[in-house]
């Protein structure tokens, strides 16, 4: 029995070859493996390359392979079909399972198979896993729509603190640190009735792409003291306690698996977002999440209809981890 899971990403793509010991024996990346913007034959390329990889290192031929498991936000939007077809061309006809990337996250923090995702990254969502299947989402809705207490959320109101603070109608200490990040420089000679500072914010702003803002996540979270981001960092916190508390079952008692670059960035959110839930009587013991990839290979393990009891999630765990380690795959 060969396993290959993928971990695919809108930023990047990784894949693992699980072997019949049940560990990892091999790893890849690539880019972007979401089919959502870029479409499909992109999206299935950089999959392609990361398997590749992964067989590579683990000196597997692709026609060997028993089984693909695909986990990735933009999962559901692959036609099975599509995918066999393209395999069958690569030479692997291993049957193909699609899930969701939240799933894998939550299977990358425990073996247990039922409790709740959530994820603060670039955006954020909440889920609610039974049988290690999503069975409700809420919120991961994308920036114009919902995300919030995500790093897009956080570094828009971070930038419209500063606006505000520029035009004298607020005070904050985020300015200088957030213009740094722009690379603006915090000229305040009054141009049109506003400083030069704030035409320059207007203008990389609206010039980038919406995403970008998230860049500026980490400034809200330089000064306690300051009221301003104290309060883009509390609301953020809610937001995302809201989150969980929509997708709670009190008949699922958890866990609660914690990640995104956000989350696990930023303690001081963590912690809130962890009292926010407390207030509303939600407790759940909390895990902080390790590698989707990992998430990933364990739902394949399971696909097969092997259970992953502790020994073999740790066997899956540390086999993965020395795989990403190695120098020559540079993940």
């Amino acid at each position: 029995m060969i396993l290959v899971a993928v971990d695919a990403g809108g930023t990047r793509t990784r894949a693992s070859v699980v072997n019949d010991a049940l560990a990892c024996v091999g790893t890849g990346r690539a880019g972007r493996g979401n089919p959502v913007g870029g479409g499909p034959d992109a999206a299935f390329d950089q999959i392609l390359l990361a398997v590749e990889q992964a067989a590579d290192v683990a000196r597997v031929e692709l026609r060997d392979v028993s089984r693909v498991t695909l986990a990735g936000a933009g999962g559901s939007v692959f036609d099975p079909a599509f995918l066999a077809q393209r395999l069958a061309a690569a030479g692997m006809t291993a049957t193909v399972t699609l899930k969701g990337d939240l799933a894998a996250l939550f299977c990358s923090g425990t073996p247990a198979t039922s409790g709740y995702s959530l994820v603060a990254g670039t955006g954020a969502t909440a889920v609610r896993v039974v049988d290690s299947v999503e069975v409700q989402v809420a919120d991961g809705l994308g920036w114009l729509l919902g995300d919030t207490g995500s790093g897009f959320w956080i570094g828009r109101r971070v930038a419209r603190a500063v606006a505000a603070a520029l035009d004298g109608r607020e005070s904050t200490t985020m300015v200088e640190p957030a213009l740094r990040v722009l690379g603006i420089e915090v000229d305040l000679t009054l141009r049109r009735g506003r400083p030069v500072a704030n035409h320059q914010l207007v203008d990389v702003v609206y010039a980038g792409s919406p995403l970008g803002l998230a860049a500026l996540a980490p400034v809200a979270f330089l000064d306690e003291c300051d009221a301003v981001s104290a309060g883009i960092v509390e609301e953020a916190a809610q937001g995302l306690a809201r989150a969980v508390a929509d997708v709670h079952s009190p008949d699922v008692t958890g866990p609660l698996v914690v990640g995104g670059g956000v989350m696990s960035g930023q303690p001081r959110l963590r912690r809130a977002t962890l009292a926010a839930l407390g207030q509303a009587g939600i407790e759940l013991p909390v895990i902080e999440a390790v590698d989707g990839l990992l998430g990933a290979s364990v739902l394949a393990v399971r696909d097969t209809g092997v259970v992953v009891d502790d020994a073999v999630f740790e066997r899956l765990r540390s086999t993965t981890a020395e795989q990403l380690a190695r120098p020559a795959a540079q993940l």
